[in-house]
């Protein structure tokens, strides 16, 4: 952009090559979620045949003058009927807004006792080495620019919760329990969930709020209830930044 003359800081540059590269991967994986996966598609619209419906109800009823005796014989014939099908739920509900905020503050404690738990685990020269991760850059530009931070906001706060918790909570929940029990897909959700944000430093904490939105996703039955817990906890590191809390 500099050499088409608009001229961008390096702050703005890094905020852009961020939230470009971030949607470039969430539309790769929105082509392989529905062309490669099969049933198809994942986002809903999709068919499948069920023989529990029953329609064309008719009667017979054939009279006996001899003895007065009326018999009647219902006949109910099956049919495949095709019905909709979704990989995931993802809808407003009338108690959707209960569910986020009490599973946002239940985050926040689940949060605080799995980072206590990490302070303590880890070795103390884990956190003196670890760097400053693309994050707090985006969240702290050079020079306070703030339009280069706006940008920044993008991904981690809006489309990253809302990908991630397609891929991991949508499809990675409900595929691992085509395998395993339950509580142990869970398990597994919380592990690549917090190994796909490669931070040593919070594994734990990362792994326990992967666990948390896999079980309020399920006991919730709506994806959008993680998506705006995700969307809440992301965004809470920026405005405490913007606001200097």
């Amino acid at each position: 952009m500099s050499g088409l003359g608009f001229p961008i800081s390096i702050a703005m540059d890094r905020s852009l090559v961020v939230l470009g590269g971030h949607l470039i991967w969430v539309a790769i994986g929105i082509i392989i979620l529905r062309t490669i996966l099969y049933p198809q598609p994942f986002f809903g619209g999709g068919f499948q045949r069920s023989l529990n419906e029953y329609d064309e109800f008719y009667d017979e009823t054939d009279n006996n003058d001899s003895d007065d005796n009326t018999t009647k014989t219902t006949r109910s014939s099956k049919k495949q009927i095709k019905r909709k099908y979704k990989w995931y739920t993802n809808q407003w509900r009338s108690n959707w807004l209960w569910w986020t905020t009490g599973g946002y503050f239940f985050s926040c404690w689940i949060f605080n006792i799995s980072d206590v738990l990490n302070q303590l685990i880890l070795p103390r020269e884990i956190f003196e080495k670890a760097g400053e991760g693309v994050v707090s850059q985006l969240i702290n530009p050079e020079y306070n620019d703030l339009a280069a931070s706006m940008i920044g906001y993008i991904a981690p706060c809006i489309s990253a919760p809302w990908w991630e918790e397609v891929l991991y909570r949508g499809f990675l929940l409900p595929a691992l329990c085509l395998k395993m029990r339950f509580w142990l897909a869970v398990l597994m959700n919380g592990i690549v969930f917090s190994i796909h944000h490669v931070s040593a430093t919070s594994a734990l904490p990362l792994a326990f709020l992967g666990w948390t939105w896999s079980a309020l996703y399920a006991k919730s039955g709506n994806l959008m209830v993680t998506i705006l817990i995700h969307a809440m906890w992301n965004s809470k590191v920026f405005i405490g930044s913007w606001l200097g809390l």
